[in-house]
């Protein structure tokens, strides 16, 4: 294998990694949003009773 194609294998899988860390952190963003929502909800819904 030659080192041009070595480094295209080694810049793929950095980018790979990358979009995986950026998929995982807007999980857990979403994850924090919908409990605070649910948190919300609940509050409002005590407070309306």
């Amino acid at each position: 294998m030659k080192l041009s194609e070595l480094t295209q294998k080694a810049n793929r899988g950095a980018e790979l990694q990358r979009h995986n860390r950026s998929d995982g952190e807007l999980k857990q963003q979403h994850e924090v949003l919908l409990s605070t929502l649910l948190r919300e909800q609940q509050l409002h819904s005590t407070a309306t009773d």
